[in-house]
């Protein structure tokens, strides 16, 4: 559980922290191989942060190496390619089941983007830093290991125009990502609530 992302529209970090709290890995693994069917959806995160890396490499590892393969499902950032054994750990999770990921993308407008504060999760190292290029290249390898992306992106932010919403769907063409297209709608008491409300 919990959040070390900061997207101003989001209120997960407010409602369960942004510290990220695992299960140990022999728990988990067990839990899983005990399950009777074979896919799993996972509602958090699956990459964490780069400072925790490790506890996904050998936790997909684990899974990888169970008798019965469990296919699944989760949600994790592109930044996970610049942690510590980063692109090993995405084939590890390949190699233990993982068939697709959500990612948040938010937008693919640089101005949209920092306002949205979701530039870390794209593996950027600062707001001010829009590289297209780079988030399709991790998009580009995660697909490699045959894993579909969807991605949630963000219309309504100040910048935005009809252009971002063609941008976006240029995007998902070119890099064949599944779109989930939401209107924005800032969590209440989320920084961007606080900001429209003031």
């Amino acid at each position: 559980k919990g959040c070390p992302y900061s997207c101003t529209f989001c209120g997960t970090p407010w409602l369960f922290g942004s510290d990220l709290r695992h299960r140990p890995i022999d728990e988990v693994v067990s839990e899983v191989e005990s399950l009777p069917g074979s896919y799993l959806n996972i509602d958090d995160t699956i990459f964490g942060a780069a400072h925790d890396s490790r506890y996904y490499y050998d936790l997909y590892g684990e899974l990888a190496g169970l008798s019965k393969k469990h296919y699944w499902t989760g949600e994790g950032p592109l930044s996970v390619l610049d942690f510590d054994k980063g692109e090993e750990i995405v084939k590890r999770a390949a190699d233990s089941g993982l068939f697709r990921l959500i990612i948040g993308i938010e937008s693919v407008h640089g101005p949209s983007l920092k306002q949205a504060g979701a530039w870390k999760k794209l593996g950027l190292r600062h707001a001010a830093e829009f590289n297209l290029e780079k988030i399709q290249k991790a998009v580009r390898t995660i697909q490699d290991y045959g894993i579909d992306l969807f991605a949630f992106f963000v219309i309504g932010f100040d910048a935005d125009t009809p252009e971002t919403l063609q941008k976006t769907l240029d995007f998902c063409l070119k890099t064949g990502i599944m779109p989930m297209i939401t209107i924005l709608s800032p969590t209440p008491d989320s920084p961007l609530y606080r900001y429209y409300e003031s």
